[in-house]
């Protein structure tokens, strides 16, 4: 989340805002990551800051993958899930593994 916080405060720098009023956050399903915890660490991270104020909306994005093999485009529960369509043994993560900052409200 310090790295979140890093990315606004940079933002707020080149657009020169003051304030941010919430924040929506796309969480990867392959991140790894407890929703609650990313809520908690947010709440520590921002005190003292333009963001202490902030709504944290966190939204769950699903794992997409492409099979190497066939090509066809997935959903992934892990890393090493075969494709569920011709089931080789090895998919590219193309979405679903990063936190994104999705939106920012700020004046």
């Amino acid at each position: 989340m310090s790295a979140v916080l890093d990315a606004i405060m940079e933002q707020a720098a080149r657009e020169r805002f003051s304030q941010v009023h919430r924040v929506s956050l796309e969480v990867g399903e392959l991140c790894g990551v407890a929703v609650e915890a990313l809520a908690f660490c947010f709440d520590i991270v921002t005190q003292g800051t333009i963001a202490a104020d902030a709504h944290l909306d966190l939204v769950s994005v699903p794992d997409e993958g492409v099979c190497q093999r066939c090509q066809r485009h997935c959903t992934v529960s892990s890393r090493v899930d075969p494709c569920p369509s011709c089931g080789a043994g090895y998919v590219d993560i193309i979405g679903g593994d990063q936190i994104l900052i999705k939106e920012l409200e700020v004046e």
